[in-house]
């Protein structure tokens, strides 16, 4: 519709039409009683907690940024759905209550921030800094855009994050533990089992016959869900982004040549590294004596012996001219020849003798051999600005409602067209699909489109942009057996093979229980009986899982029990021989202070903001909420 109106208004006729429409539009909203439009005053509250309101757009933006903090995390796309069913929603809103409270309190204490104070935690924080590991603007400019602040925003999201944490640490910071705390967790973490094993195949419970038509319908019916085909979208996507502008033919070598003179010395030279050695002295007279001693022939390794030297004594590592402090000292270690000790060397720590045991030559890359990354870095910089002019055009484009192709086509600039594609990137050939740049960010905003859509560009992560069209969505839908028969099978067989396994590992548990060696099980079933010694909750020896440790500890001493494999598909059978719990240990025990430390900081912090919650009160529209998130979802 909104291109539609665009259309419209090209011509003056146009223009008339669309302005009386928006009129009666007007007018209509005013007799009707909806709202205030030259003020908009609503906003939907998802929750609200004392004074302060969580508004549905700063729940659904608080979301949307953890789901895509945690699919850059696991580099896979984090559906809305999976983030649903793991939770992610009620904890972002939990998150959203508690800064409300505590900003309440924060300010009811009078707290505050002074912008210096502010500004200086910024510049300090390492997330901003270069590699020269100074504050860089430019970094902090982009993890700006990427985050959607703008640089006011921020800082005032950082005073709060700021004042928050020096009430929490206030309330909480350094807690006492005490020593039948941290002697009881220790003794837990510490304490070690010995075990005998045999691993289970899926094998080892031979042949699983077919499914009779009633089991496998029956199956399939219950587990619809997984045999559904997702939604597929068709895509045209027009990427912009200096690399792919670049043209490192046009930049001539003299262009180059003039780039390379610049940085030769920064960039292309590899300075000299000399591995040093020093005998130092308290007083010259010392050094004069082994200076004479060095003369007459004695080896500087006698001299350094004689003094109680060797080894990293000796060392001074292996580095630049320009990476020692002491002028004096770099002049002489950087005129020697190598294995000749200096004379006496007054350096600004005392006297010392030197001595270089190697030599690393300065390199210095040719012009030839950077030549190509010179065209390409100054064809990339050069496009920038190309790009600039370029995006506005496109830009112009759009706002005339043509399509991501047409647009194309008449800039002469290449366009990706994905037949089908579903939200992970995956076709429907099972594959992932090729070409996509950003995937993850790219397919989260096509799969919150419309076809015809008046899309925004999306920013790309190197700087670039990206224009899509939705040309035709398959919505999600269920598949019926005779479709997917082949597929249910194999999954019922697989199911199948799990119970039986796991009904013959626990008849094996039973058996060990009741006295059967586990030697004689293994010899029984042409199994391999292993044993391991020293297991800890904390380890997972190699042929064991995590499951299979965590069941270890779950049995007594002399017992057995049953896990799955490391594979997923087998089973691990295994007796207990022996469980050792060790004596207490104070130092030990003491290390694990500050781990606890913090744990018992965040559960009293947690105790506080209930507690301040109920104190404020708080309440939340469930059906709100949940209209928030899956209105993020794709459509």
């Amino acid at each position: 519709m909104l291109s539609g109106m665009r259309k419209a208004q090209q011509g003056w006729l146009g223009k008339i039409i669309v302005t009386i429409m928006f009129g009666f539009l007007i007018l209509s909203f005013g007799i009707w009683g909806i709202g205030d439009i030259f003020r908009i005053t609503h906003r939907e509250v998802v929750a609200s907690t004392g004074s302060s309101d969580i508004t549905t757009l700063a729940y659904r933006d608080a979301f949307q940024n953890e789901l895509q903090r945690l699919s850059a995390q696991s580099r896979h796309n984090v559906t809305t759905a999976q983030a649903l069913a793991a939770g992610l929603d009620r904890q972002v809103l939990s998150g959203l209550l508690s800064d409300a409270a505590l900003d309440q309190k924060a300010h009811q204490l009078g707290l505050a921030l002074s912008d210096a104070t502010i500004a200086q935690a910024v510049f300090s924080d390492p997330v901003f800094k270069g590699p020269d590991g100074n504050f860089d603007p430019a970094r902090f400019n982009e993890a700006l855009r990427q985050s959607g602040y703008t640089e006011a925003s921020f800082l005032r999201e950082q005073r709060g994050l700021y004042l928050r944490r020096q009430l929490g640490e206030a309330l909480a910071g350094n807690p006492p533990i005490p020593s039948i705390m941290l002697d009881a967790l220790h003794r837990f973490g510490a304490e070690t089992r010995s075990v005998d094993y045999i691993v289970l195949p899926p094998s080892a419970v031979g042949e699983i016959a077919p499914p009779d038509d009633a089991a496998l319908n029956a199956f399939y019916e219950g587990r619809k869900a997984e045999f559904a085909s997702p939604e597929y979208r068709s895509l045209v996507l027009l990427a912009l982004d200096p690399k792919t502008l670049a043209r490192p033919e046009t930049i001539t070598e003299s262009e180059a040549r003039a780039e390379y003179d610049k940085e030769k010395a920064t960039r292309f030279t590899t300075a000299e590294k000399r591995t040093i050695e020093r005998i130092p002295y308290k007083n010259a007279a010392d050094a004069q004596a082994d200076a004479a001693k060095l003369a007459a022939g004695t080896s500087f390794d006698e001299v350094a012996s004689a003094r109680g030297l060797s080894g990293e004594d000796l060392s001074l590592g292996t580095t630049t001219k320009d990476a020692l402090d002491d002028p004096k000292l770099a002049e002489a270690a950087f005129s020697l020849a190598q294995n000749v000790p200096s004379g006496v060397v007054d350096t600004k720590f005392g006297p010392v003798i030197l001595r270089v045991t190697a030599i690393e030559p300065a390199t210095v890359k040719s012009f030839e051999e950077v030549l190509p990354l010179l065209r390409l870095e100054l064809a990339t910089a050069r496009a920038k600005t190309s790009l600039r002019d370029l995006r506005d055009k496109i830009e112009d484009q759009r706002a005339s409602a043509k399509p991501v192709a047409e647009i194309a086509t008449a800039l002469d600039l290449p366009v990706l067209k994905i037949d089908a594609v579903d939200a992970s990137g995956v076709g429907k050939d099972g594959k992932p699909v090729a070409g996509i740049p950003d995937k993850d960010t790219v397919l989260r905003a096509a799969f919150q489109a419309e076809i015809g859509g008046d899309n925004d560009a999306v920013s790309l992560r190197d700087g670039g942009y990206l224009w899509f069209d939705v040309t035709n969505i398959e919505r999600a839908h269920d598949r019926s057996l005779s479709e997917v028969k082949d597929e249910v099978v194999k999954a019922w067989t697989v199911d199948q093979r799990s119970l039986a396994l796991a009904k013959k590992a626990a008849d094996l548990v039973k058996r060990i229980d009741g006295g059967t060696p586990i030697s004689d099980i293994g010899a029984e079933n042409k199994l391999e009986v292993n044993s391991v010694d020293g297991v800890t909750r904390s380890s997972t020896p190699p042929g064991l899982s995590p499951a299979a440790v965590n069941s270890i500890f779950g049995v007594k001493a002399g017992g057995a029990g049953y896990a799955l494999g490391a594979d997923g598909a087998s089973r691990i059978v295994f007796k207990v021989k022996s469980a050792i719990l060790p004596a207490a240990d104070q130092s030990q025990a003491a290390a694990l202070s500050p781990r606890l430390k913090t744990a018992v900081e965040d559960d009293m912090l947690q105790a506080y903001v209930q507690k301040l919650e109920g104190d404020l009160g708080t309440s939340i529209d469930e059906n709100a909420a949940r209209n928030a998130v899956r209105g993020a979802e794709a459509p």
